[in-house]
């Protein structure tokens, strides 16, 4: 009874090399979209800049208002620090501004963790690619050893 073991390395080695090929395509499009949602981060925080100035804007003129308000009798309808506050927050409720930033923080939040979904993508394709790597290495070593 003579069995003769047969080793195909090198169709083992060729396969690999395919799916090395195809992580590293894979590894370029997830680079490709961390660097989108890091244009688009970069785009958030620019808007939400912008929204917070218009707030502070809006807090400005709302407590100019306050300040000088009076009632009937002339005096200041908020004498103290404490009831202009009060008074400036009931008022800021009826804007939009801080909505939005709320809003705008949110889908910055958002393409964030997107972001690290495709950091971690990045990273299992290159522990992959290099067990493949490593794999062909050792199949190399076996060709060599059996005289293929």
């Amino acid at each position: 009874m003579n069995m003769q073991i047969t080793f195909d390395g090198a169709d083992i080695v060729e396969e690999a090399f395919v799916e090395i090929n195809n992580l590293d395509n894979a590894t370029h499009a997830e680079e490709e979209s961390v660097l989108d949602l890091e244009r688009q981060m970069l785009e958030l925080d620019s808007r939400i800049m912008t929204v917070q100035l218009a707030v502070k804007g809006t807090e400005a003129a709302i407590m100019q208002t306050i300040t000088t308000q009076m009632d009937a009798t002339g005096k200041k309808m908020y004498p103290n620090a404490e009831t202009r506050k009060a008074e400036l927050e009931r008022r800021m409720l009826d804007h939009d501004t801080r909505r939005e930033v709320a809003k705008l923080v949110q889908e910055k939040v958002d393409v964030e963790r997107e972001q690290k979904t495709h950091m971690l993508n990045i990273k299992m394709f290159g522990r992959r690619s290099r067990y493949l790597y490593a794999r062909i290495e050792y199949l190399s070593l076996i060709m060599k050893g059996i005289g293929q």
